[in-house]
């Protein structure tokens, strides 16, 4: 039939040969999945793995977002405290963090809104309490809106 002399040595060269895929397989970067929030906790993993407190964020199709700060409470007049913007596009996992300012708009209403600018490009975090609560981003490029959305997730962080 066969000399078991002449399998043995294709046996272990379709061994090296599969053992080499392997390696390389395992070499491979491998996408890691988009973090967002953590409605459980209430917190946003975004703001976690800056070692930041979350004050807010939200999720929407395309983009996780956070507002996230550092200091010894989420209001935001208290003296030392830092507020940052964590934007993360949930397809490529890139990220941007950026200083964040606040505006009150409505504080009967508790409406507020967040804005950040990265050179020609703003945007803005709304979120409000009116209408049973709601957040949302914008993007804008030099005035110029290119991008908006409601949020499918929102979690609010900070209460007085």
């Amino acid at each position: 039939m066969f000399d078991s002399g002449e399998f043995k040595p294709t046996m272990n060269r379709v061994k090296i040969f599969t053992n080499s895929i392997l390696s390389f397989l395992l070499l491979l970067p491998m996408p890691i999945p988009a973090q967002g929030l953590d409605i459980a906790t209430g917190d946003s993993i975004l703001c976690k793995n800056k070692k930041l407190d979350t004050y807010m964020a939200l999720s929407t199709k395309e983009f996780n977002i956070a507002i996230c700060f550092h200091g010894e409470s989420c209001v935001y007049d208290t003296a030392g405290n830092e507020y940052f913007y964590i934007g993360q596009d949930r397809k490529t996992n890139n990220q941007i963090f950026l200083p964040a300012n606040y505006q009150i708009l409505d504080s009967n209403e508790w409406t507020e809104k967040w804005e950040v600018f990265n050179g020609n490009y703003k945007y803005e975090v709304f979120q409000t309490k009116k209408r049973g609560g709601y957040s949302s981003i914008s993007v804008f490029q030099n005035g110029r809106k290119l991008y908006s959305a409601e949020a499918t997730k929102y979690i609010y962080n900070c209460y007085d």
